[in-house]
């Protein structure tokens, strides 16, 4: 794990620092409540500082043009979005059967085995209609077939709730989610 080796701080919502496995100086920008890292790319302290009050600026415009400040990767969101669905599994067994267990065992399966393999560390919000055409030819290679409208419907369902779960984590924008 990395170590904070030297840092300076510039005031209460910024500052920048060096890691022991680096020397380049990072930004450490606090922006609507939540504190945001970014490599200022930079070698020399004073260019570090310039660095990082400029990613202030455009991270504090971002956020006041409801803009998204910061991006997930899709494995992560749909971990995320798994574990959701687990919880509601988990309650519901509790209690009476309830068809939903059913439908999230599916989307979980899906997801680990589909769109997880495939997405895996792509940004979220740089999954585009080019991207899901390429998912479509990987899945249809790896089913030996084109999947029946059920599977599509199905799958569309699982990619879903991990949009859903990115859009309610503010790490994508609704008009961000492909169609």
């Amino acid at each position: 794990m990395t170590k904070q080796v030297e840092r300076h701080d510039i005031s209460d919502e910024l500052y920048v620092y060096l890691q022991d496995n680096s020397k380049r100086w990072y930004a450490r920008i606090k922006v609507a409540g939540k504190w945001h890292s970014k490599a200022t790319k930079q070698k020399e302290k004073e260019k570090a500082i310039a660095m990082a009050y400029r990613l202030q600026i455009e991270y504090q415009f971002m956020a006041d043009n409801d803009q998204l400040v910061s991006s997930k990767r899709f494995r992560d969101v749909a971990e995320k979005a798994i574990n959701a669905m687990q919880v509601l599994i988990n309650k519901s067994k509790a209690k009476d059967k309830d068809p939903l267990v059913d439908k999230y065992t599916a989307y979980i399966q899906l997801l680990r085995k589909y769109h997880i393999p495939f997405f895996d560390r792509i940004y979220i919000t740089s999954i585009d209609s080019d991207k899901l055409s390429e998912f479509d030819i990987w899945r249809e290679e790896l089913l030996g077939r084109a999947p029946a409208k059920s599977t599509l419907l199905n799958h569309n369902a699982a990619f879903q709730q991990v949009f859903k779960e990115a859009v309610q984590c503010k790490w994508m924008l609704v008009s961000q989610v492909p169609q």
